[in-house]
């Protein structure tokens, strides 16, 4: 039986690590927004999959949280945030409606103007204990932001605007898949190196 080369080996290491390098990966983000008696906390998920014509944009696929509205005289503001699921009735004042896309490097763009932004001015729409309501946050220029709630477009509870960039807090954010691939890669090419040489089929 032949030995296996260095070649052959390098082959079998390429096609282990192939899959981590071409699939598209997941990333996880904690998110804390606090301003005008409004407090969300939760965590989101990300595609890093392109987004043909957003230039940094990631495509946001889910989030849960929590908000607390002492403001809104409603306790029907405070519970449970997830994303909204379908077209959101609400739209943010950018024309062209919720986006749902978030900026990792800050770069989100609002009609031009400048300004480290996480989202674009399409911003994030969430519903409300899963129900009618909708919490929406998008970026509004020159690095501030604007979170308006509403139900299907009106019935307007406590809102705030020109919300400085300190008040909303996302970390940096962890591999979900990427780790995992590399650990299988590894284990792949580990346990073929293994049985390679107890067979010896493989000298080294």
């Amino acid at each position: 039986m032949k030995k296996f080369s260095l070649v052959s080996l390098a082959i079998v290491v390429a096609l282990a690590a192939f899959p981590a390098s071409s699939i598209a990966q997941d990333s996880y983000y904690s998110f804390n927004f606090s301003d005008n008696n409004i407090s969300v906390d939760g965590e989101f998920v990300t595609s890093d999959a392109v987004i043909p014509g957003y230039a940094g944009a990631q495509q946001i696929l889910s989030f849960t949280g929590t908000i607390t509205d002492t403001g809104a005289g409603d306790s029907r503001w405070n519970g449970t945030l997830s994303l909204y699921p379908g077209t959101a009735q609400f739209n943010t004042p950018d024309f062209n409606g919720v986006t749902n896309y978030f900026y990792p490097t800050g770069d989100g763009s609002v009609e031009g103007a400048s300004g480290f932004q996480y989202f674009d001015g399409g911003g994030l729409v969430l519903t409300v204990n899963s129900g009618n309501l909708e919490w929406s946050i998008f970026g509004e220029g020159g690095g501030t932001y604007a979170n308006y709630p509403g139900t299907g477009g009106d019935g307007f509870g406590n809102y705030a605007d020109h919300v400085p960039g300190s008040d909303l807090r996302i970390a940096a954010p962890e591999s979900s898949s990427l780790s995992m691939l590399a650990l299988c890669a590894l284990g792949l090419v580990g346990g073929f190196l293994f049985r390679a040489k107890k067979s010896g089929i493989l000298n080294f």
